[in-house]
């Protein structure tokens, strides 16, 4: 019965030492400065970096303090992506912005332009931006999430 535990045990760890490194794709929010004046204006990209992975789609929520931000605008000039199944939606009254774009070929690539968001300053404090329901899709013709942070 020992021989039997052991043999699978091996074979278990064979398994997993065997197989293939899994592609993962990360999306941050970058400002090039960190404090801003009440009135004063900024912009903050999204960044999407896929490893080695290639990606064919995106969707995200980004939040937002209304208190603190208000987003006044998006801007798509500069994205990997060419069409917007859900085109970026902003909500200053829950503080969100949401989108879902993709292209037509795999993309692959670190620091790759999603989207442009500018945002206004209306209030004192700090104001953490944060990331929810976010999905990449790899470009494999099963639409994998690739996404790990």
């Amino acid at each position: 019965m020992p021989n039997k535990k052991v043999f699978f045990i091996i074979q278990f760890l064979i398994f997993f030492l065997w197989m293939p490194a899994a592609h993962a794709a990360t999306i941050s929010l970058l400002s090039q400065t960190r404090s801003f004046g009440i009135g004063q204006e900024f912009s903050v990209d999204i960044i999407l970096s896929t490893e080695d992975a290639f990606i064919n789609a995106s969707q995200a929520t980004i939040r937002f303090p209304v208190g603190i931000l208000e987003l006044t605008a998006v801007d798509k000039t500069g994205s990997i992506f060419g069409f917007w199944p859900d085109e970026p939606k902003i909500s200053n009254e829950d503080g969100t912005l949401m989108f879902t774009g993709g292209t037509t070929k795999g993309i692959s690539g670190n620091s790759l332009q999603l989207l442009k968001m500018k945002f206004k300053a209306k209030g004192a404090g700090s104001a953490d931006l944060t990331i929810h329901d976010a999905v990449v899709t790899a470009s494999d013709g099963k639409g994998t999430n690739v996404l790990s942070t």
